[in-house]
């Protein structure tokens, strides 16, 4: 009987806070909802191909790893020697390139039965959008027409390019990334109708006003109030007098309040307080480790930085060699950490870059055991 009880009241309570908040959904699950069984299939073989995509891009990065660890390693090699390993390390270089560009073929075809997909949908309840959303709700459409446009742009130009894998891969990158970002929009949009279907209705509150109700009590005498001396009464003779004659006392007469509060006595330390110097907490010699993927003379825009890595960028400049530096926003504690986020971050010429103490360090070798 208490579990019932309970199951009951857990009920209820769910039931009102549904009422005041609305539906928390998530937006794959009610877009799948719209889409039909052919479109449904269509949209798990999209999944499944970045799923492909994936694994393409671990072994590209893989194979630039190698590359990238033999060219340390052609610091102090002979001239004979460093000619082997410089076209072991184009060789390698190049297959790791190849292997991105089938990465990016994937994610474009994925991207793109996605793209129509959500066009196709978006199209049938574009009629039923709100008056007050509907603006933003056309807004995310043209930005999410315009990237795809220039995304066909980029992957028309990677696609006649066959003699330069590095153009090619450039090219596929910038496909990838706009046609990705024109998704993204859809999805905005589709937000802004989820969210009025499952937004919480509430009716204005109308204010109720009583009555007023017609007083039947007799008029009382007025009593004279009382004079107050450090908050207590001094009982004195009242008079009554009728209503009707009562006339407004002058300020002479006006109660009078006197308030004398109690003196205090300041007490002097007997004992003479010594104060202790404060000591820093903050912890020394703290090192961390960020990766770098743009540099240049002048500040890059907005459009250029995305273009080259769509995550959070943090901005330095170098009063060293006079230029902006453009790293990653992640910091990592581990030199290993950061080195498998250089191969997985999708820029070819990034390298990790140290700190300690929150000062750039010109040679990472101080912090960090290396093989010279």
């Amino acid at each position: 009987m208490r579990k019932l009880f309970l199951l009951v009241l857990g009920f209820l309570l769910a039931f009102s806070v549904f009422a005041q908040t609305g539906v928390d959904y998530s937006l794959n699950d009610e877009i799948k909802k719209l889409l039909s069984p052919g479109d449904l299939q269509e949209y798990n073989q999209a999944q499944s191909l970045i799923k492909e995509g994936d694994k393409l891009k671990d072994e590209a990065g893989q194979i630039q790893a190698q590359a990238d660890d033999l060219k340390t390693s052609m610091a102090g090699m002979k001239k004979s020697k460093r000619r082997k390993a410089s076209k072991k390390y184009d060789e390698l270089h190049n297959k790791a390139l190849d292997k991105y560009n089938e990465a990016f073929v994937k994610y474009i075809l994925a991207y793109k039965k996605l793209y129509k997909l959500y066009d196709k949908e978006l199209q049938g309840i574009q009629t039923k959008i709100k008056a007050e959303n509907k603006a933003g709700f056309d807004r995310k459409m043209s930005l999410s027409q315009q990237s795809y446009k220039t995304a066909m742009s980029y992957i028309k130009k990677g696609v006649k390019e066959k003699k330069d894998p590095q153009a090619k891969y450039d090219n596929y990158k910038q496909g990838y990334e706009m046609i990705k970002r024109a998704v993204w929009y859809q999805q905005d949009a589709f937000k802004i109708y989820f969210d009025q279907i499952y937004a919480p209705q509430t009716q204005p509150a109308v204010a109720q006003t009583k009555p007023k109700q017609q007083s039947t009590q007799k008029p009382t005498q007025t009593q004279q109030k009382p004079i107050m001396i450090y908050d207590q009464p001094i009982q004195q003779q009242t008079q009554t007098k009728p209503k009707q004659q009562t006339t407004q006392r002058p300020k002479s007469q006006q109660p009078t309040y006197i308030y004398n509060p109690p003196t205090q006595t300041r007490q002097t330390p007997t004992q003479q307080t010594t104060y202790k110097p404060r000591t820093s907490t903050r912890p020394k010699n703290v090192v961390y480790f960020r990766v770098q993927v743009a540099a240049s003379r002048v500040p890059l825009s907005q459009a250029k930085l995305r273009s080259i890595y769509p995550g959070r960028i943090y901005q330095e400049y170098d009063t060293y060699d006079g230029r902006y530096k453009y790293l990653t926003y992640e910091k990592f504690h581990t030199y290993e950490s950061a080195r498998s986020f250089k191969y997985s971050c999708g820029v070819p010429g990034a390298f990790v870059v140290a700190y300690k103490n929150g000062k750039r360090v010109r040679d990472i070798c101080l912090v960090v055991p290396c093989q010279r």
